[in-house]
């Protein structure tokens, strides 16, 4: 509890300092939030994808790309 405690005070710190900054008045390049680190479920990293020769390849990127 006191780890995610200090992770909001140091979110809260980190926004205030970047407020003023012309980042911060354009809204972009917003500082990551720590406790979201500390609390998010971790995401698996893609699977390895292999391809019998080019023209399965060619079909899967042509459907991730949604090229016709």
């Amino acid at each position: 509890m006191t780890d995610m405690l200090l992770a909001l005070i140091v979110d809260g710190i980190n926004t205030l300092i970047w407020q003023p900054t012309k980042d911060g008045l354009k809204g972009r390049h917003r500082p990551e939030s720590l406790f979201r680190k500390l609390t998010e479920e971790k995401k698996p990293k893609d699977e390895l994808q292999v391809f019998e020769d080019a023209d399965s390849y060619e079909k899967w990127y042509r459907s991730k790309m949604r090229i016709e």
